[in-house]
C-alpha cells in the first residue's frame, strides 16, 4: 500500500505515527504533556513531509 504512495507522503505517514507514539509514550511517563497529541501528530506530518520532498529532490538531481 505504502508503495503507491510519493516520498513525502510515506515521510509524513512515518512521522504522524512517531509523534502521536512519542505523545502517548511521554504522557505515560510524565503527568501533563502541554501539547495535545494532534498538534504534534500535525507537527510530525508537516516535518517527515517536508523530509520526504526534499529526498525525493536531492533523489532525482
Amino acid at each position: 500500500m505504502l508503495d503507491t504512495l510519493g516520498t513525502p507522503v510515506r515521510y509524513a505517514i512515518i512521522g504522524c505515527i512517531g509523534l502521536v507514539l512519542g505523545w502517548f509514550i511521554s504522557r505515560l511517563l510524565f503527568d501533563e504533556v502541554a501539547a495535545t497529541w494532534w498538534s504534534s501528530a500535525l507537527a510530525g506530518a508537516v516535518g517527515g513531509y517536508i523530509g520526504g520532498w526534499l529526498k525525493e529532490r536531492r533523489d532525482r538531481s
